[in-house]
């Protein structure tokens, strides 16, 4: 067995930007499909990007419409029999997370939690499950094993190794719900085990060669706050993540906070909008290589995983 090689020369560090930088020109990474697009930087190799909100307010649906939006683009171009998104969960079980991506334009996320959905319609849609590239990892309800052991961040690289090497497929794009859940082996502090916990993630990024989307629970202080956007410092247990993060953007659903008669509507920038269920206040934190702020609006619906920009026009047009 060869032995791992970590120091390069700068003859070799040139010529491996050259192909990086072709890379970049052909494969721009993985975009947002919103207003996103113009202002954060594409995910790219390597990358790991941290999203932020207090509990409710859009994470996992988030990174679900980012796993699926990945996962289409990979399914058009015909790559998916080389390619695939992987959905870590530690929160939720793995039929609750496959609800994201069972819903559609008939019914959607909320009506299979209530059970509204024919037993038809549902095998229906299963049998077209297949097609769509995510692969979920966590733990079933429907095979639950009271000997499993916890899943680290190890264990993920094993199971993405095996999924390598029994199908021949690589991760686009790795989704860890949550970041602050994550087990991590010895008896430390919890501080601690959320700093090696991001330290790994983004290890993770790095060895497998793919971005990784995080999702982390911002701290009760923003509960206090007039404005309750999540802030660089707000990830909960520890900075680590504020400093080790390629990306961070920070999540506000206006809804769960104020009903429309409380606030009818929300300054986003120079606008309001209208405080409904499908508002999505996202701010971005930070990105390296380029400016890191900013507050943006975009039409949200978890339930379908659909997400666009508003239209916003001037009321002198009318």
């Amino acid at each position: 067995m060869s032995e791992t090689r970590w120091l390069y020369t700068p003859a070799e560090t040139g010529s491996a930007y050259v192909q990086w930088a072709d890379k970049l020109r052909t494969d721009p990474g993985i975009d947002y499909g919103c207003v996103l697009d113009r202002v954060l930087i594409p995910l790219h190799p390597g990358d790991l990007m941290a999203v932020v909100a207090r509990p409710g307010h859009g994470k996992s649906s988030f990174m679900a419409y980012m796993a699926k939006r990945t996962a289409q683009r990979i399914r058009a171009s015909g790559r998916d029999d080389r390619e695939c998104v992987v959905y870590v969960t530690w929160e939720q079980s793995v039929e609750e997370i496959e609800a994201f991506f069972q819903s559609g334009d008939a019914y959607n996320s909320t009506d299979l939690a209530w059970g509204r959905v024919p037993r038809d319609v549902i095998i229906r849609r299963c049998l077209q499950r297949p097609t769509l590239p995510v692969w979920l990892m966590g733990n079933s309800v429907m095979a639950a094993d009271p000997h499993r052991q916890p899943m680290y961040v190890d264990t993920v690289f094993e199971q993405i190794r095996w999924l390598q090497d029994r199908f021949g497929i690589r991760p686009a794009l790795i989704c860890l719900d949550y970041l602050q859940i994550i087990p991590v082996s010895g008896g430390m502090e919890r501080n601690r085990q959320v700093h090696e916990a991001v330290i790994n993630a983004k290890a993770l990024a790095l060895a497998v060669g793919c971005p990784i989307i995080a999702g982390v629970q911002a701290s009760r202080a923003v509960d206090d706050r007039r404005s309750p956007i999540p802030t660089l410092s707000d990830a909960q247990w520890s900075s680590s993540i504020e400093q080790t993060a390629d990306k961070q953007i920070a999540l506000f659903r206006p809804i769960r906070e104020w009903t429309p008669d409380e606030e009818p509507s929300i300054p986003v920038g120079k606008y309001h909008y209208a405080n409904t269920n499908e508002l999505l206040v996202i701010r971005v934190l930070k990105q390296r290589f380029d400016v890191g702020y900013g507050t943006y609006a975009v039409r949200f619906v978890p339930q379908t995983l659909e997400m666009a920009d508003y239209e916003v026009r001037d009321l002198c047009d009318f």
